[in-house]
């Protein structure tokens, strides 16, 4: 229902989001990108950035809150960005229906997120997966749209966020500091993208973070069932 906040913060991650773009990819059928564009127009109308600028608790946080939930928590606002609308973007950047209009509108909120994860970080002492998405959001904005005025700050405080967080967020065995799967995973997908990202674009990364992704990625490799799922520990 309306009432519980996990599903309001699941619809503002959008998650169902990619597989219009893929379908559109695979059937270059306009009708998936009509639809995206007319929900991502729903969306930006519905959440403005700006009510929530300017509301910052110790460590970056929101501190205005609204049940039962809204869309400008720092995680779902970093998971919009680096798994939901910058893939998009290479799925549905031919399609006719996404017109100039729809860039603008795309382009802008892109910005917005850009600014607000700038404004409100989760420090690592207070809570480690999201900080990670955080930084993950900022690089990979920063990287991906060099055209922005803002896309060099972006890029660096993501990557500096990163290169620190990712000493603190793995044990010396490869194992998440928060002991659950789910946040193994998410943690360790996430940096890998910053990566993956610097890689590709001559960026160069510290020497001790392909060695504690692999570690991360052999604990995994080692936790999981041979269905491939993982065991049901914590916020799993």
């Amino acid at each position: 229902t309306t009432m519980d906040p996990e599903w309001m913060w699941s619809l503002a991650r959008q998650i169902f989001w990619p597989p219009l773009g893929r379908a559109y990819a695979m059937t270059g059928d306009e009708k998936y990108v009509r639809e995206l564009v007319s929900q991502m127009k729903g969306f930006i109308t519905s959440w403005p950035v700006e009510e929530f600028l300017g509301k910052i608790g110790t460590y970056g946080e929101l501190t205005d809150m609204k049940y039962p939930a809204n869309a400008w928590r720092t995680i779902e606002a970093a998971i919009r960005v680096y798994a939901v609308w910058l893939p998009l973007m290479m799925f549905i950047r031919k399609s006719p229906s996404f017109d100039t209009s729809a860039w603008v509108l795309f382009l802008n909120a892109l910005a917005d997120h850009g600014e607000f994860l700038m404004e409100h970080y989760s420090c690592h002492s207070k809570c480690s997966n999201w900080d990670t998405m955080e930084s993950t959001a900022l690089f990979s904005l920063g990287v991906m749209l060099p055209e922005f005025k803002q896309s060099k700050k972006w890029r660096e405080t993501g990557y500096r966020r990163a290169m620190n967080d990712v000493r603190y967020q793995f044990d010396h065995n490869g194992i998440h500091i928060e002991r659950t799967p789910i946040y193994h995973l998410t943690a360790a997908g996430a940096f890998l993208q910053v990566y993956r990202l610097a890689v590709k674009n001559n960026i160069w990364t510290p020497p001790y973070m392909l060695p504690i992704l692999e570690r991360a990625a052999d604990f995994i490799a080692k936790l999981i069932k041979p269905d491939l799922s993982t065991p049901m520990i914590g916020d799993a």
